[in-house]
């Protein structure tokens, strides 16, 4: 029974939901991406193959067919998903920039401190005695 329960804790963490909806997504998103390389890029890529397909290119050793045009199809595939996934990346970080730190450094030892500080927090430095308020100089 442990076991079980060991499983549903597992199963109940967030992580492992997201990741599963990810999984699908990357799947559904992949089908999409062929489905463009397949009926869009490789016809035009076909235009200048005489077969009139990538994947008729192929060559003859003995008994042994290589279909590097098969090849070169994936290749072309995988090229535009991660092409795809680039600008989809690209496009979040810019929607999620960063704000600007709301901290200094402190000029004596060098630590990260509040910009509101006027003494450093873990020095004791005063850094800047025209911000204290009169009643507590």
């Amino acid at each position: 029974m442990k076991m079980f329960r060991d499983f549903k804790d597992f199963l109940q963490r967030g992580n492992v939901v997201d990741l599963a909806v990810a999984v699908v997504m990357g799947a559904a998103f992949t089908a999409i991406v062929a489905a463009l390389v397949a009926d869009f890029i490789n016809p035009l890529i076909a235009i200048f193959i005489p077969s009139g397909s990538l994947d008729a290119l192929m060559f003859t050793v003995g008994n042994s067919k290589f279909t590097y045009g098969h090849f070169i199809g994936a290749v072309i595939n995988f090229v535009a998903i991660a092409f795809v996934v680039f600008l989809i990346v690209m496009g979040i970080n810019k929607m999620m920039k960063k704000k600007p730190a709301n901290t200094k450094d402190c000029p004596y030892c060098g630590s990260t401190i509040p910009d509101s500080a006027v003494r450093c927090p873990n020095c004791t430095t005063l850094l800047d005695a025209d911000k204290v308020p009169e009643e507590l100089r």
